[in-house]
């Protein structure tokens, strides 16, 4: 980019995520997710083994997913979960379903409920 010094093309990069970044983080507020402790510190604790500057936006969504995704595994073992990351491209999925909100993950969940006949209760 020219006539950025490099700090400020880094800085443009920690923001080239998702529109569904904030709700991805949102979900995981949610959910209970405990997961923003050290959130930023991970981050660059990471970008420091690569060689050459990353890109933070893309490292940023790859340490949230993860989080979410472990957190709805650990919640609910039986939902398949996957996450595919290229900058502004970023997607979610709950069983082949984009999921950024509550409201997306409850409908999967009640979709899986109901291909399952299994009844709602909590466990």
């Amino acid at each position: 980019m020219q006539g950025l010094s490099d700090k400020e093309e880094i800085m443009l990069y920690w923001d080239d995520v998702s529109d569904s970044f904030d709700g991805w983080m949102n979900l995981l507020r949610q959910l209970g997710g405990d997961s923003f402790i050290n959130f930023e510190q991970d981050i660059w604790e990471t970008a420091r083994t690569y060689e050459t500057v990353p890109h933070f936006g893309n490292l940023r969504q790859h340490h949230l997913l993860e989080r979410l995704q472990d957190t709805i595994r650990n919640r609910w073992p039986f939902l398949r979960t996957g996450f595919l990351i290229n900058a502004l491209d970023t997607h979610f999925y709950v069983n082949d379903e984009p999921v950024e909100t509550m409201r997306d993950l409850d409908a999967v969940l009640g979709c899986h409920y109901r291909e399952n006949e299994d009844d709602l209760k909590e466990e």
